[in-house]
């Protein structure tokens, strides 16, 4: 029986976004999203895998309503035939990071995702973070900064370190300063390495924040 997804239209669009994010005509090997739910995250894989439900391509991330499968993910997904996953974690964005829980004062519990990956056939490592900020707590938003940023510290690797995510914050914010003032942005970095200023948003206006 042949899979029909949530909505097809949707999925198509999102999977020619990833697709098209390098300059070359490879697809890209590690993604990070933010806002999922499982039923749109399972067709988000399913079509990156041309549409059958074995691998290639798996993830890295629970729901974060409970740790499991509810609510909003912000999964790490990669291809397993080119990178081995060493490790992953998911933490939650309060005061007890280990559960799922709220950080005071906010609507939706928040989480941080981090995995470890090796590059099958050069043994190279790569640290990814991923995340989804409160859309109304400047607090919350600059307390998972600081969790990012110190969570990068404490990888036990020399690995390069990735960050992704949706920071609900314009570039003046002081979430997304603290992050940029540790780390190298992509945008910049990209606009170095290819003269070119490649969007690493949705074109959403910075004004909805959700």
């Amino acid at each position: 029986m042949k899979r029909v997804p949530f909505n097809s239209d949707f999925i198509a669009i999102i999977l020619a976004s990833i697709q098209s994010r390098c300059e070359d005509t490879e697809t890209p090997t590690i993604v990070t999203l933010q806002e999922v739910l499982v039923n749109q995250l399972n067709d988000i894989k399913y079509g990156l895998n041309g549409n059958v439900y074995s691998r290639p391509w798996a993830h890295f991330g629970t729901g974060r309503n409970d740790g499991a499968f509810a609510g909003e993910f912000s999964p790490i997904l990669y291809n397993t035939e080119v990178w081995d996953l060493v490790n992953g974690t998911q933490t939650w964005i309060s005061y007890t990071p280990d559960k799922p829980t709220y950080f005071p004062n906010t609507e939706h519990k928040r989480v941080i995702t981090l995995c470890t990956f090796t590059h099958k056939k050069t043994g190279v490592g790569i640290n990814v973070i991923n995340t989804h900020f409160d859309n109304k707590s400047s607090a919350s938003r600059n307390y998972g900064a600081g969790l990012i940023l110190r969570y990068a510290m404490e990888f036990e690797n020399n690995y390069p370190t990735v960050v992704g995510g949706d920071f609900n914050s314009e570039m003046k914010d002081s979430a997304y300063l603290l992050v940029a003032g540790a780390l190298d942005s992509a945008a910049e970095v990209a606009s170095r390495s290819y003269n070119k200023q490649l969007s690493t948003a949705s074109g959403f206006s910075p004004k909805k924040r959700g």
